[in-house]
Protein backbone atom coordinates (compact mmCIF):
# COMPACT_ATOMS: atom_id res chain seq x y z
CA UNK A 1 0.00 0.00 0.00
CA UNK A 2 2.97 2.32 0.73
CA UNK A 3 4.38 1.31 -2.27
CA UNK A 4 1.45 2.51 -4.46
CA UNK A 5 1.38 5.95 -2.68
CA UNK A 6 4.38 6.41 -3.76
CA UNK A 7 4.39 5.09 -7.03
CA UNK A 8 0.79 7.52 -7.17
CA UNK A 9 3.06 10.87 -6.08
CA UNK A 10 6.03 10.18 -8.07
CA UNK A 11 3.57 9.93 -11.21
CA UNK A 12 1.90 13.12 -10.60
CA UNK A 13 5.09 14.83 -9.92
CA UNK A 14 6.95 13.25 -13.71
CA UNK A 15 3.36 14.55 -14.93
CA UNK A 16 3.77 18.14 -13.81
CA UNK A 17 7.38 18.42 -15.26
CA UNK A 18 6.74 17.61 -18.61
CA UNK A 19 6.71 20.83 -21.29
CA UNK A 20 3.85 21.66 -23.52
CA UNK A 21 5.36 21.42 -26.89
CA UNK A 22 3.08 24.41 -28.36
CA UNK A 23 1.26 27.29 -26.21
CA UNK A 24 -1.41 28.56 -28.69
CA UNK A 25 -3.10 31.83 -28.26
CA UNK A 26 -6.35 32.45 -27.71
CA UNK A 27 -8.17 34.27 -30.34
CA UNK A 28 -8.78 38.14 -29.42
CA UNK A 29 -12.62 39.14 -31.05
CA UNK A 30 -12.66 42.49 -33.38
CA UNK A 31 -14.00 45.31 -32.10
CA UNK A 32 -15.04 48.03 -34.01
CA UNK A 33 -15.72 51.29 -32.52
CA UNK A 34 -17.68 53.82 -33.55
CA UNK A 35 -16.24 57.12 -34.70
CA UNK A 36 -16.38 59.91 -31.86
CA UNK A 37 -16.85 63.36 -32.27
CA UNK A 38 -13.87 65.41 -31.20
CA UNK A 39 -14.66 67.84 -28.32
CA UNK A 40 -13.73 71.49 -29.49
CA UNK A 41 -11.61 73.38 -26.90
CA UNK A 42 -13.62 75.63 -24.89
CA UNK A 43 -12.94 79.34 -25.29
CA UNK A 44 -11.27 80.85 -22.22
CA UNK A 45 -13.65 83.87 -20.70
CA UNK A 46 -11.31 86.18 -18.33
CA UNK A 47 -12.76 87.59 -15.12
CA UNK A 48 -15.15 90.81 -15.81
CA UNK A 49 -16.21 93.25 -13.31
CA UNK A 50 -20.68 91.28 -13.48
CA UNK A 51 -21.54 90.56 -9.97
CA UNK A 52 -21.96 86.71 -8.97
CA UNK A 53 -25.48 86.80 -8.01
CA UNK A 54 -27.65 89.00 -6.11
CA UNK A 55 -26.31 87.39 -2.94
CA UNK A 56 -22.83 88.21 -3.72
CA UNK A 57 -22.88 91.73 -4.86
CA UNK A 58 -19.00 92.66 -4.94
CA UNK A 59 -16.91 93.19 -8.34
CA UNK A 60 -13.79 90.26 -9.28
CA UNK A 61 -10.61 91.27 -8.94
CA UNK A 62 -9.03 92.06 -12.39
CA UNK A 63 -5.70 91.86 -10.76
CA UNK A 64 -4.04 88.20 -10.32
CA UNK A 65 -2.62 87.83 -6.65
CA UNK A 66 1.08 88.06 -6.36
CA UNK A 67 3.58 88.74 -3.74
CA UNK A 68 3.12 92.67 -4.05
CA UNK A 69 -0.04 92.74 -3.70
CA UNK A 70 -0.83 90.09 -1.57
CA UNK A 71 -1.34 92.05 1.78
CA UNK A 72 -4.17 93.82 -0.18
CA UNK A 73 -6.48 90.66 -0.49
CA UNK A 74 -9.47 90.66 1.99
CA UNK A 75 -12.70 88.24 2.20
CA UNK A 76 -15.27 89.25 -0.28
CA UNK A 77 -18.31 86.30 0.54
CA UNK A 78 -18.76 83.32 2.92
CA UNK A 79 -19.91 80.75 1.01
CA UNK A 80 -20.94 77.83 3.34
CA UNK A 81 -21.24 77.21 6.87
CA UNK A 82 -17.67 76.12 7.53
CA UNK A 83 -16.75 72.36 8.79
CA UNK A 84 -18.56 71.05 12.08
CA UNK A 85 -15.90 70.37 14.25
CA UNK A 86 -17.98 69.67 17.22
CA UNK A 87 -22.13 69.33 18.24
CA UNK A 88 -24.02 69.31 22.03
CA UNK A 89 -27.37 69.50 22.90
CA UNK A 90 -28.33 71.37 25.64
CA UNK A 91 -29.40 69.85 29.03
CA UNK A 92 -33.51 69.72 28.06
CA UNK A 93 -32.99 69.05 24.43
CA UNK A 94 -34.13 72.05 23.06
CA UNK A 95 -31.34 73.65 21.23
CA UNK A 96 -28.49 72.02 19.58
CA UNK A 97 -25.08 74.32 19.22
CA UNK A 98 -22.34 73.52 16.40
CA UNK A 99 -18.74 74.11 16.51
CA UNK A 100 -17.43 74.81 13.03
CA UNK A 101 -14.95 77.08 11.64
CA UNK A 102 -16.64 79.56 11.08
CA UNK A 103 -18.44 79.78 14.66
CA UNK A 104 -21.39 78.85 16.63
CA UNK A 105 -24.54 77.72 15.18
CA UNK A 106 -27.31 77.74 17.50
CA UNK A 107 -30.43 75.27 16.46
CA UNK A 108 -33.70 74.36 17.32
CA UNK A 109 -33.15 70.62 18.45
CA UNK A 110 -36.88 69.50 17.13
CA UNK A 111 -37.01 71.43 13.95
CA UNK A 112 -33.50 71.96 13.33
CA UNK A 113 -34.03 75.61 12.33
CA UNK A 114 -31.09 78.32 13.12
CA UNK A 115 -31.84 79.86 16.17
CA UNK A 116 -28.60 82.02 16.26
CA UNK A 117 -25.00 82.25 14.47
CA UNK A 118 -22.48 83.72 16.60
CA UNK A 119 -19.68 84.71 14.23
CA UNK A 120 -15.93 84.31 15.66
CA UNK A 121 -12.51 85.12 15.01
CA UNK A 122 -10.63 81.66 15.13
CA UNK A 123 -11.98 78.34 14.12
CA UNK A 124 -14.19 76.77 17.40
CA UNK A 125 -13.06 72.97 18.32
CA UNK A 126 -15.50 72.18 20.99
CA UNK A 127 -18.87 73.62 22.28
CA UNK A 128 -20.96 72.82 25.69
CA UNK A 129 -23.62 74.01 27.52
CA UNK A 130 -23.77 75.00 31.01
CA UNK A 131 -26.44 73.07 33.13
CA UNK A 132 -29.32 75.94 32.61
CA UNK A 133 -28.98 76.15 29.03
CA UNK A 134 -28.07 79.68 29.12
CA UNK A 135 -24.61 79.75 28.63
CA UNK A 136 -22.06 78.08 26.02
CA UNK A 137 -18.55 77.42 26.96
CA UNK A 138 -16.12 77.42 23.37
CA UNK A 139 -12.48 76.22 23.05
CA UNK A 140 -10.64 77.75 19.78
CA UNK A 141 -8.34 76.01 17.22
CA UNK A 142 -5.59 78.61 19.20
CA UNK A 143 -6.14 77.47 22.64
CA UNK A 144 -8.48 79.99 23.62
CA UNK A 145 -11.83 79.46 25.73
CA UNK A 146 -14.76 81.96 25.73
CA UNK A 147 -18.22 81.88 27.36
CA UNK A 148 -21.30 83.21 25.58
CA UNK A 149 -24.68 83.91 26.26
CA UNK A 150 -27.38 81.97 24.65
CA UNK A 151 -30.09 84.49 24.15
CA UNK A 152 -27.47 87.53 23.06
CA UNK A 153 -24.81 85.95 21.49
CA UNK A 154 -22.64 88.10 23.20
CA UNK A 155 -19.82 87.11 25.78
Amino acid sequence: MKITFVFIITMIGLSACQTISQIVPTSVPDINFPDTPTVAPTIFVPPTSTPLSQSTPFLLPSDLISPENIQGLQELAILGKGKINNFRYSQDGKLLALATMRGIYIYDAQTFMEKKYIPTEDSVNFVAFSPDGKTIASTFRKGSVQLWQVSSGGY
